[in-house]
């Protein structure tokens, strides 16, 4: 076998090997996501998070929070936060986890009015229980 025969057999096989690894890594991520949208970790339907969103189902469990639009709480319910136990203020204890949680401007811009997206929600879920 010529070494010009030999160089392109040996690109051959590593063509093959990225491939077969590109595959691999596909199926991977693949695997991942589905484990995700089934297993549903930390509470959150990643399936109906978009439909709460552009349409919340307004039927929830019927409780009205003064300080939130039905939006709002469906927004709440997707992420596994029961809008009866939101509380009407926060304790200063609340407050300062909440800033911890988020950062003093994002939680300035929710005590301002600004509507919680999912992210602040997860990480700060656990100072209003």
């Amino acid at each position: 076998m010529s070494n010009e025969k030999q160089g392109l057999k040996i690109w051959q096989i590593i063509f093959i090997v990225i491939g077969m690894i590109t595959t691999a890594f596909i199926l991977f991520i693949s695997l991942i996501a589905i484990a995700i949208i089934l297993i549903k970790p930390w509470g959150i339907n990643v399936v109906d998070t978009g439909s709460a969103l552009i349409s919340p189902p307004i039927e929830s469990t019927g409780y009205d929070h003064p300080l939130l639009n039905p939006q709002q709480e469906a927004l709440l319910e997707s992420a596994g936060v029961d809008p009866s136990k939101v509380p009407t203020s926060l304790t200063p204890a609340q407050q300062q986890c909440a800033i911890d949680a988020l950062g003093e401007k994002r939680a300035m811009e929710l005590v301002n009015g600004a509507a919680p997206s999912l992210t602040d929600i997860t990480q700060a879920k656990h100072c209003l229980e």
